[in-house]
């Protein structure tokens, strides 16, 4: 096919999206102008229907007319997208029993001609679009809702564009050339998180397209597109399930607010809504209520300062053997049944309960073994009145004062004779997360002084971080903390090698129906005590399904090696993209503040993103204290809390780096950071093109 044939497709296209967001906007803004018209005359019309609750139907349909709305626009920003570069692949594929390949164009939504029928160009999630990804020019397949389908690979096409102009198309043995990826690895990092769907490579496209209905496990090194496979990864489960008719409810539990800001555009690029996002800072508030939690940052900052007794409590209480002493605990906790009791009469013996209880399955949590026990109890004193209801009748008319209704009285007796018993029932079980921790803490370890300080810290209702953990897990374990019928049905863990053992058996409890998909770097967990450091904790938890993202692709070349320094020679034997770049560049200084401030001032000359990166919140909040007042108008603090990144120049310590990347990084006080490898390598692999190490130099005092 020659030149003229793209041309007449490019034009095509074009003339089909100018045509498709014209008529979207209309319709956008003629929906939104009925919506406000209908609501201001309804209003007018009947001005007390929200007080007398009359006003449900109404308020149903307007807000599925205006989700429709935001459906429209959400439409018309890929459609604005996708004006800019109308597609990026063209894979020629030659069906069986055919004579002509047909060329299938890809870009991140389906373009679809209603008047013709014919699909312009295909969604980067479609079945036939995995052709473009994982296939080389020969036999090939691809597996539709009807079967799988066969055929050849004649040709694979990339494009470039600029604002909607083709600028160049090369054809490519194999897919996804250098050629776009140089270019997007080439760009400046920005606040946000941006899509891949251009540059999706093979071991990647298998972690996004992984059956959607298995945990999968994702691992790799830093750069390697971890958390831009997971992002995708839910694009494609939510594509597939509109395929089947579904509407699939996705979770996303982030490491912290600026990561969450950070990923937060890349499902609206792609043309989904933006779903919700969780942490445990939020669990706790829900599932706690009424105790001060530590933040995750403060025990971090007391960890990676070397805090001896911090990290005693923390590697005990989040030590795997501690977590199965009280599900061992949990299981065998006393049951302190009583009879069932009416006047002279035992309804229910505490045996029967007892019995009862242990007959129901022991997965299930013991709070829900408690309430179907309670059900089912309840049930029986309902049998009871029945066969005894002359008797009972009897005794009330007997017991009857003059002026007392019969009628009232008998209920009351049925009524509170069924609340007794459940409340019995359910008070069976010891439940209070709080006393629950502490003797399990004192009967495992004894009277160690961290055992202590938890029962102090209790007492004042202030948690530690892992106090807290270990509460939750409890108050999961026993079925308090249990999510709604809205549950997700699928949940992406990012940066998992951050949480502890006992945080993934949390959410595996308390998501117990949902598919996850768990993305970590094992390297980079910095906290021996609380990180998980291994690939058979996070296998326990979610099965054996496990991917390796093998080749880095954020760093030069230049600067990956450097990074590398900080692993062993087994965990640097990952593969590097071919990227060009300057060697890091070492300062030594006795001002670090002010050297660090003239090169990031330099450097924003340059580029748009900079990371001024330190070890601890501490640390952070101290260097940028100690910046010339010049330099804090350039350059913003990001310590805790922060709900967005912001752009330019910024500090903020490693805890919060995690997942991000900036153009150029900047290490103060770099020599702190030869005693702590693995904090070390994750913050050098944040740089996507250079590398400003400022190591300090001591002042010699002058007698």
């Amino acid at each position: 096919m020659t030149d003229a044939f793209e041309n007449e497709k490019l034009q095509t296209v074009s003339a089909f999206l100018a045509a498709e967001l014209k008529r979207l906007r209309d319709h956008g803004k003629k929906e939104s102008r009925e919506v406000r018209e209908r609501t201001r005359d309804y209003m007018a019309e009947n001005p007390f229907a929200a007080v007398y609750g009359r006003n449900a139907g109404f308020m149903r349909e307007t807000n599925e007319r205006i989700k429709g709305v935001e459906e429209t626009y959400a439409r018309i920003r890929v459609l604005e997208d996708m004006a800019q570069a109308p597609y990026f692949g063209r894979v020629d594929f030659l069906y069986e029993d055919e004579d002509v390949p047909e060329p299938v164009y890809i870009g991140i939504s389906t373009l679809l001609d209603r008047e013709t029928g014919d699909i312009l160009v295909y969604d980067w999630r479609a079945p036939v679009s995995s052709l473009f990804y994982n296939g080389e020019k020969g036999p090939a397949s691809y597996v539709a809702p009807m079967g799988e389908i066969r055929g050849e690979i004649t040709r694979i096409r990339q494009y470039r564009f600029e604002k909607g102009k083709l600028m160049s198309y090369w054809d490519a043995d194999v897919q996804i050339d250098d050629v776009l990826l140089c270019d997007a690895l080439a760009a400046g990092a920005t606040e946000h998180m941006k899509t891949i769907v251009c540059t999706i490579q093979r071991e990647q496209n298998a972690a996004i397209r992984f059956a959607r209905d298995r945990d999968l496990i994702v691992l790799g090194p830093a750069g390697s597109g971890k958390t831009s496979v997971g992002m995708h990864r839910l694009a494609w489960i939510l594509y597939q399930q509109r395929l089947a008719g579904l509407r699939e409810n996705v979770l996303m539990f982030t490491a912290n607010e600026a990561f969450r800001s950070y990923v937060s555009g890349v499902l609206p690029q792609l043309g989904e809504q933006e779903i919700d996002t969780l942490d445990f800072a939020e669990l706790f508030e829900k599932y706690l209520p009424g105790w001060v939690v530590e933040p995750y940052l403060q025990q971090a900052g007391a960890l990676l300062e070397g805090d001896e007794k911090r990290k005693r409590s923390a590697a005990a209480v989040y030590a795997p053997a501690f977590s199965d002493y009280i599900d061992e605990r949990l299981r065998t906790t006393p049951l302190r049944f009583k009879d069932v009791r009416l006047y002279d009469d035992t309804i229910l013996t505490a045996a029967a309960l007892r019995a009862r209880f242990l007959h129901l399955p022991s997965n299930v949590s013991v709070r829900k073994r408690l309430s179907t026990l309670a059900d089912w109890a309840v049930d029986e004193v309902e049998n009871y009145f029945l066969i005894h209801k002359r008797e009972l009748q009897n005794r009330v008319l007997n017991d009857m004062e003059s002026g007392e209704s019969y009628t009232l009285l008998y209920r009351s007796l049925r009524q509170s004779a069924s609340d007794r018993c459940r409340s019995m029932v359910l008070g069976a079980v010891r439940s209070d997360p709080a006393a629950l921790y502490l003797d399990c803490l004192g009967a495992f370890y004894g009277e160690e002084d961290f055992v202590s300080d938890a029962k102090a810290r209790i007492g004042e209702k202030k948690l530690h971080f892992e106090d807290a953990v270990t509460m939750l897990y409890i108050a999961v374990s026993l079925g308090q903390a249990a999510v709604s019928d809205s549950a997700p049905s699928h949940v992406l863990v990012d940066e998992a090698q951050d949480f502890c053992a006992p945080q993934h058996r949390i959410l595996r409890r308390l998501f117990p129906k949902a598919v996850f998909t768990v993305l970590a770097d094992l390297h980079q967990g910095n906290l021996p005590e609380a990180n998980v450091r291994d690939e058979e904790t996070l296998k326990r938890v979610y099965g054996e399904n496990v991917l390796r993202l093998k080749k880095s692709y954020r760093q030069t070349r230049q600067l990956s090696a450097f990074s590398k320094r900080y692993l062993s020679p087994a965990d640097a034997d990952f593969e590097t993209f071919d990227r060009d770049g300057p060697e890091p560049f070492v300062y030594r200084t006795k001002k670090p503040a002010g050297t660090t401030a003239g090169i990031v001032e330099e450097l924003l000359g340059r580029f748009g993103s900079v990371g001024v990166l330190l070890r601890t919140a501490e640390e952070a909040a101290a260097f940028y204290r100690s910046l010339p007042p010049e330099a804090k108008e350039k350059i913003r603090p990001v310590f805790s809390g922060e709900r967005s990144l912001p752009s330019g120049a910024a500090v903020l310590p490693s805890t919060l780096a995690k997942g991000l990347e900036f153009d150029a990084v900047v290490l103060p006080h770099a020599e702190t950071l030869e005693e702590d490898p693995r904090t070390a390598y994750l913050l050098t692999t944040r740089a996507l093109h250079e590398l400003h190490l400022v190591y300090t130099e001591k002042k010699v005092s002058r007698r």
